[in-house]
Formats: C-alpha cells, sequence, structure tokens
C-alpha cells in the first residue's frame, strides 16, 4: 500500500480516490451518529467557537457568562493540587456468582439536580449558616474502614448560584425536549429532538465534573464531597 506522500508524487488519481473513500465513510459515520451536528448544536447552545466545543469550555463558557450576569467574578487560574484524595460516593462491593432476574436502576440526571436543589455553587459555599442557607451535608460519623467526621456545609439560598443556574435551564430544556419528542410528527423531527435532548444532556453532566477537577477554576473539595454525599444519602 503506498503511504500519502507517495500517491502525491507518482498517483494523484489514486489519492483523489482515496480521499473522495475518506469523505464518504466521514458522512456515512455522521449520518449514523451526528458527530458533527452534534458538536454544532453544543456551540450554538453555549456561544462558542467550533474549534473550542470541547465539554469542559463549554462549562467554563457557560459559568463565566452567567457569572457575569450576576457580576461575579471567579478567579483567572487555580494552584493545582493533584493526588489528593477523592473520597464520599458509594461503590458497593459486589457479589461474585450467579443471578436471575437482575434489574437496573439508574438516577436520571442525579448530580445536576442535587446542584440545582442545594444551590451548591462556588460562590454560595459558606463555611457558617448565615439566614435562608441550606445545609447539604450535616456532621456524619462514616464506620468501618473508612472513619471520618465531615462538619457541616452550608450553602446560600439567597440568590440562585451560577452552576444551579446552569443545570436548571439545561434540565428544563431536557424535559422540554423529551416531551416534544413523543409528540413528534416525523422520525426526522424526532431525530432532531433527540439530538437536542443529548446535547443539554452532555453540559448538565458535565458541569458536575468542572466542579471537582483540580485544573479548573471553580475548584473546591467541600463541593464535591456535598455534591456525593448527597447522592449517597439519596441511594
Amino acid at each position: 500500500t503506498k503511504n500519502i506522500i507517495t500517491m502525491f508524487k507518482e498517483d494523484l488519481h489514486g489519492l483523489k480516490k482515496y480521499n473522495l473513500n475518506d469523505v464518504m465513510l466521514v458522512k456515512r459515520l455522521e449520518d449514523k451518529f451526528w458527530l458533527i451536528k452534534l458538536k454544532i448544536d453544543l456551540c450554538l447552545k453555549s456561544g462558542i467557537f467550533l474549534g473550542n466545543a470541547f465539554r469542559t469550555h463549554i462549562i467554563d463558557f457557560l459559568a463565566l457568562r452567567e457569572g457575569g450576569k450576576q457580576n461575579i467574578h471567579f478567579q483567572s487560574t487555580y494552584e493545582i493540587k493533584m493526588g489528593d484524595e477523592v473520597w464520599g460516593g458509594l461503590i458497593l462491593k459486589s457479589k461474585t456468582g450467579y443471578f436471575k432476574d437482575i434489574s437496573e436502576f439508574d438516577y436520571k440526571a442525579l448530580y445536576p439536580n442535587i446542584i440545582r436543589t442545594f444551590n451548591i455553587s462556588p460562590e454560595t459555599l459558606r463555611n457558617y449558616q448565615e439566614k435562608n442557607s441550606i445545609i447539604a451535608l450535616n456532621r456524619i460519623d462514616m464506620k468501618g474502614s473508612e472513619d471520618r467526621e465531615i462538619k457541616q456545609f452550608f450553602f446560600s439560598a439567597l440568590k440562585q448560584g451560577v452552576f444551579p443556574k446552569i443545570c436548571a435551564d439545561v434540565l428544563e430544556d431536557r424535559e422540554k425536549y423529551e416531551k416534544l419528542k413523543l409528540n413528534a410528527e416525523t422520525k426526522e423531527i424526532a431525530d432532531i429532538l433527540n439530538r437536542k435532548e443529548n446535547i443539554v444532556k452532555v453540559i448538565a453532566n458535565a458541569s458536575y465534573g468542572q466542579l471537582i477537577n483540580p485544573r479548573w477554576r471553580y475548584y473546591n473539595d467541600k463541593i464535591g464531597i456535598s455534591v456525593r454525599w448527597v447522592g449517597r444519602f439519596i441511594l
């Protein structure tokens, strides 16, 4: 098989056929998975340029824009502290063997709904209880191998936070698209609505990732612990 450079020098017709075949393969992938349409819709939803349409950049742009509306200015940089222990999640011990009648249950948008309900955001976090504040996590003594003592974390309820606002907006959009999809007149319309629903689902789920990533400006371990422990309590 000739490489690209050799084909460019010796076989332009073969290079043309090779490139056309690549284009058709990309089109077939796009028709099936909507990868390009998905990225374009993400850009339209967030207002970000196509070249920066990555989940982390999209949430960053949305948070900065919403923060600007609320006159909240997040720090430009964050001192990266890699290696910090991430804990608070729930991992059940598995049982080996053969089992019948297995069912699987999934909480719909669990973490985004926790962020919205408890108004969890970097600028709403308080180290003390103030009027109308929300307690996202009570003092808990963990048993067994994970002996820990967790103090109360408070989140101000005086004003909707930046990340709760983002989660609320995209979750409302998701519910809207789900209802419209049920009454779609054609498969084409249903496919478009399904793609839009996937867009807001990606944004909602990525919001939590921004809050626990030590490489990003919104990182705070108290926020990550709060979200995970509320989820653990629900489970």
